[in-house]
């Protein structure tokens, strides 16, 4: 019996990324039938491997040789192996926000057809059937005639997926793909590869979420610090590798101050009055009212396009309400200007990390927190210095501060962006999904960072979809539908309302 060529092999490769060695001594292999799930914490590797497999990056000159198996033909050339993938990752949502490519939703799925960023033809009759029939399936058709960036992050990645399917790749590649979608969209896109791989299409899948193993994966790879530790079958390997940790001393402890003030703005922090906002020419947000009093801490919950991520914007300025609403800060109806309002709210979002993509390294990027400033054009003073390297020392950080930020993988940029909202000791703190794309250990330890700091006097405001991810801190809860409030009350009332549905969170 001859024996099976695999699809991809890799031997002994190394992958640079400028002068820093990302991946080193990779050898590994992928055969038919086979579907791979990829684990490893914050700057494993996952994402650049993934990268590798498919063709995007290539071995270091003289580093190693990956080979693919096509149709019995071995090649080292990527085009025809990248031509019958599709792909769903963070950073290409991060790309389309980056480079401006604010197409119709409907026209991102058809780009799928050729991958391609834009639909340079029309499609066929079966095309189309199919981009419907994905369309039904992930319930987009409220959305999917609107722009891209106009949509939340759980919406766009929905998009994102059925591009990825639309022209019945023969390998599917994903990273971190349940990530910022609510429970029925998670559920309804783990079902839906299930089914695809069912009918013999291949899969590998990076995560940090190990409780979102799709079913059919039959194998894990486990990377650690650019190299493979552990691989084979989902029984031998397992699934619960990462090694919890939990922060070892409180912040103040490392000679970092944690708002040791009292915080006393009056009545509220934030008051909002018959508030409506617009974004992209759509109205977004309606007709809310809400205020932050003293001493209480927010969850926001709500499905994806409710509007949770919009309101976090109305928070920290970036949108005004329309004619007639009105909101206040810090306890008095005397408007802030911006920089104030940066000077005194952080905000961490997906949003954010996208467009703070450059050549910056680490330490620029938590200085810039001090200057509210997307990329660091300032000179820091010693003492900011001082700040910025004890918070970095105490996340753990220090590897990072003088990398440029394009090297680092998702979760070390996601904890950088973290360092860089808390480095000027904010007043409020807004949170959007604050440990996606973050191994189990350093979620932990940013849930006990979010609790030490409202302990405190910093006021959190955190949206999230999932309850687990939600810190001890919090004292009230809001959920949002379709740009509305429909639930506004203390975290017990909520537990005890029918709000609390595993539907919304």
């Amino acid at each position: 019996m001859n024996r099976v060529d695999p699809i991809v092999t890799l031997n002994d490769v190394q992958v640079r990324i400028g002068s820093q060695v990302i991946l080193s001594h990779i050898n590994w292999e992928l055969k038919a039938a086979e579907n791979w799930a990829v684990l490893g914490g914050n700057g494993a590797g996952k994402t650049t491997f993934l990268r590798l497999i498919r063709g995007d990056i290539h071995p270091a000159p003289k580093k190693g040789t990956r080979t693919y198996c096509l149709n019995g033909s071995r090649t080292t050339g990527t085009i025809a192996f990248r031509s019958n993938t599709g792909t769903v990752s963070s950073d290409l949502l991060d790309q389309y926000r980056t480079m401006g490519w604010n197409i119709k939703g409907i026209e991102v799925i058809l780009s799928g057809l050729w991958g391609t960023t834009y639909v340079h033809q029309p499609p066929d009759s079966s095309q189309m059937e199919r981009t419907n029939s994905l369309i039904d399936i992930f319930d987009l058709s409220r959305i999917v005639h609107q722009p891209i960036l106009t949509l939340s992050q759980g919406e766009a990645k929905r998009i994102l997926i059925a591009r990825a399917l639309v022209n019945k790749p023969r390998l599917l590649i994903f990273d971190e793909i349940c990530e910022n979608l609510d429970r029925d969209s998670r559920q309804c896109v783990i079902d839906t590869i299930q089914e695809t791989v069912e009918t013999g299409t291949q899969m590998l899948y990076a995560t940090h979420m190990t409780d979102d193993l799709i079913p059919a994966v039959s194998h894990i790879v486990q990377l650690e610090a650019g190299r493979i530790t552990a691989q084979g079958t989902r029984e031998k390997i397992g699934s619960d590798t990462n090694k919890p940790i939990v922060v070892q001393r409180e912040p103040r402890e490392n000679g970092i101050r944690t708002g040791g003030r009292q915080r006393d703005d009056g009545n509220f922090f934030i008051r909002i009055r018959k508030t409506d906002a617009y974004l992209g020419g759509k109205k977004i947000l309606h007709d809310l009212n809400w205020t932050i009093g003293p001493g209480e801490n927010w969850a926001v919950f709500g499905q994806n396009g409710s509007g949770k991520t919009t309101l976090l914007k109305l928070l920290i300025g970036d949108l005004n309400p329309r004619f007639g609403g009105t909101i206040h800060r810090f306890g008095d109806d005397i408007p802030k200007n911006i920089w104030e309002i940066r000077r005194r709210i952080s905000l961490v979002s997906a949003d954010l990390q996208a467009i703070h993509m450059s050549s910056q390294t680490g330490l620029q990027t938590v200085l810039s927190g001090f200057f509210g400033s997307v990329g660091f054009h300032n000179t820091p003073t010693q003492r900011q210095l001082k700040a910025a390297g004890n918070w970095m020392s105490f996340l753990g950080l220090d590897s990072l501060a003088d990398q440029r930020v394009r090297t680092l993988s998702y979760g070390q940029f996601r904890m950088l962006l973290i360092a860089r909202a808390v480095v000027n000791d904010p007043d409020i703190l807004l949170l959007d999904e604050p440990t996606a794309g973050l191994d189990r250990s350093a979620a932990q330890a940013i849930l006990s960072l979010i609790n030490n700091l409202a302990d405190h006097g910093t006021c959190i405001v955190h949206v999230t979809h999932r309850a687990e991810r939600m810190p001890d801190c919090i004292t009230n809860i809001a959920v949002m539908q379709r740009g509305s409030f429909t639930f506004q009350g203390s975290r017990g009332n909520f537990h005890s309302s029918q709000h609390c549905s595993h539907r919304l969170v």
